[in-house]
């Protein structure tokens, strides 16, 4: 089906700068960079303090899945795959916060001192 164009009140999503430039520039697995434009926008959707992801919601996360698994890939190893390339560029942190009960959560790379709390898996 043929993408018809963007309704007349469509909700807008923020998406850092660099995204569009440096990272674009740098990015060239389209996993990877599906993978990042997903992952913004949860993220914008949390309403919780500080906004991050469990591995499970990632997990669980239809569209993701079905993007990164278009090729016939493993819906899971292809998100585990793309996650780690992002995690490695620098764009999101991998963590495990203190008291909560994932073994893992991802949040955007900024200079969030929250984030930088957590202590890298």
């Amino acid at each position: 089906m043929a993408f018809t164009g963007f309704p007349a009140k469509v909700r807008y999503v923020p998406v850092p700068g660099p995204l569009f430039s440096e990272l674009l520039e740098q990015i060239d697995d389209i996993a990877e960079l599906k993978c990042t434009l997903r992952l913004m926008w949860l993220l914008h959707e949390k309403r919780s303090y500080p906004r991050f992801l469990t591995r499970r919601e990632l997990a669980t996360d239809q569209v993701l899945a079905k993007v990164l698994s278009s090729d016939g890939n493993d819906p899971q190893t292809a998100i585990d795959r793309a996650l780690a390339a992002a995690v490695r560029r620098g764009t999101f942190i991998r963590g495990r916060p203190g008291v909560v009960r994932h073994r893992s959560v991802f949040t955007l790379s900024t200079p969030n001192p929250i984030a930088r709390l957590w202590p890298e898996c």
